[in-house]
């Protein structure tokens, strides 16, 4: 392999030229070879050195591969491209973050062609289009794609094991946790009943010794592994771990999980130091696979899984509504509102989504939740518990002499599940939830039940609830979840 590497933090990029519909390569000869055979015959022997008969359980969704320099990472990506020799895919979506260029939210390159030395990759401009047409965060922003290494070193791999299969670039600038889940969601709603693949592009831990770029890599690939998204970005935050393309690889997680994916495959761990010899100084790399299993009987076996989710005996029920109307009394009263962060039950403590709902002389008088298991349950029960009383805007907060004439009530939620087909809803059964754009409204099962509603009326009310015209269900922009509830009160 006689071709010239730079450092990643080294390299000084040529001008590069783009036609209004050609995107021009930004880093050939620099982090791949830009002789078209010498690049074929480069990738061909990162493929061959894959061990025969790798492979993963289930339907491939999504894949995480590096972006370094090939003689650096190029034989931990072909962990993952290797998968997708003898597949068919429609389209390949390509994620990672802006290395470069300085922006808010997400850029999509929207139509034409991007070049490699192997020749012309096509843009699928209809799934750009419906990932645009999704929410405005997502554009086309121009300058975050030229100089942009990330998604181009993806591209010669996959000309080689899916040829001519069109990509969609993306690249992600600032974006908060809600920015990503827009994009997840937008994913989902494109990809879902599609054969198209996602691939979120990252290096891992950067300049650190190859011992402590192990420890920081265990973290977040084991909150990965859980597709815990929420706390692996909590985690990226905190400098506990360290993703480059962390918000990439988030974002997609999501995405898959919403697609149903439920099993994460590491592929390949290395590093730089292997190529370099130095282990006290590296950047890591992951190569690793994200499948839904049991294909056959997927609806099935979710259903399954959704109706025996969560299940609590009497007594941890009454303590969950013991914490919760012992956080409301302090908060009306102005009494201190914190909570022991230890727990020894283990059901209470996992993490889960919960609503508390107060009425009075039966009628509503505060309702707030999380749909999303962001904290263990005891501390989600309390907050919310407290949000309900003082912070729904709907409502004046509860007052002391209130106290004794309120009702609690608690409903768990299980793990939102995308609807393919409404006809699939179930009145009392599911709670709903509908996403379009930055609108998004939840009802829970029991409010269909308590007003008599049938499955349409419940869609319409759930539209009303996110702000939506009453018929947005039927929207292809818009998404609907579905969710059960065990729900208890006093």
């Amino acid at each position: 392999m006689r071709w010239k590497i730079f450092l990643t933090f080294m390299v000084c990029f040529s001008p590069i030229v783009c036609s209004a519909q050609i995107r021009e390569p930004a880093v050939a000869g620099q982090f791949y070879p830009s002789k078209p055979a010498e690049l074929r015959s480069t990738i061909e022997e990162y493929l061959n050195n894959v061990p025969s008969g790798q492979g993963v359980k289930g339907e491939l969704v999504a894949l995480i591969a590096p972006h370094a320099g090939y003689i650096y990472s190029g034989q931990t990506a072909a962990y993952s491209y290797k998968l997708l020799l003898g597949r068919k895919f429609d389209a390949i979506i390509l994620i990672s973050i802006s290395h470069f260029y300085p922006f808010e939210g997400i850029s999509i390159w929207e139509s034409g062609e991007w070049r490699t030395p192997l020749g012309l990759v096509t843009i699928d401009g209809n799934i750009a289009k419906a990932l645009a047409d999704y929410s405005p965060l997502i554009r086309f922003e121009k300058r975050a794609h030229l100089r942009e290494h990330s998604l181009e070193v993806q591209i010669p791999f996959i000309q080689v094991v899916q040829p001519s299969v069109p990509i969609v670039p993306i690249v992600i600038g600032g974006a908060d946790s809600g920015i990503l889940h827009t994009l997840a969601s937008a994913l989902a709603k494109a990809t879902k009943n599609k054969k198209i693949l996602i691939i979120a592009s990252t290096d891992l831990a950067h300049y650190v010794s190859r011992d402590k770029a192990d420890k920081m890599d265990r973290i977040g690939i084991e909150y990965l592994k859980k597709f815990q998204y929420k706390e692996f970005l909590s985690s990226l935050n905190s400098g506990e771990t360290q993703f480059c393309g962390g918000r990439a690889v988030a974002a997609v997680i999501e995405a898959a999980s919403l697609l149903g994916a439920d099993n994460f495959q590491q592929l390949k761990h290395n590093d730089s130091g292997y190529a370099t010899g130095d282990s006290s100084s590296v950047v890591s790399y992951l190569a690793a696979a994200i499948t839904k299993t049991g294909t056959e009987s997927s609806e099935d076996n979710a259903m399954e899984k959704r109706k025996h989710a969560f299940v609590l005996n009497d007594q941890q029920e009454k303590v969950l509504l013991k914490i919760a109307r012992e956080a409301i009394k302090n908060a009306v009263e102005n009494k201190t509102t914190s909570i022991s962060p230890s727990m020894t039950d283990p059901l209470l403590a996992a993490k889960c989504g919960a609503f508390v709902t107060i009425t009075e002389d039966d009628q509503l008088r505060g309702c707030i939740g999380y749909t999303e298991a962001y904290k263990p349950l005891y501390q989600t029960v309390h907050e919310c518990a407290i949000s309900a009383a003082l912070h729904d805007y709907r409502f004046t907060p509860l007052q002391a002499n209130e106290l004794s004439k309120i009702h609690l009530e608690i409903s768990v939620l299980t793990p939102l599940e995308v609807v393919d087909n409404i006809e699939e809803i179930e009145v009392g059964r599911d709670g709903l939830m509908i996403s379009k754009g930055r609108n998004r409204g939840l009802l829970l099962p029991q409010v269909a039940t308590e007003y008599g509603w049938d499955r349409v009326t419940f869609l319409e009310q759930t539209c009303r609830k996110a702000g939506l015209p009453s018929n947005s269900y039927k929207d292809s922009e818009a998404i609907i979840y579905s969710f059960q509830a065990l729900a208890f009160g006093e």
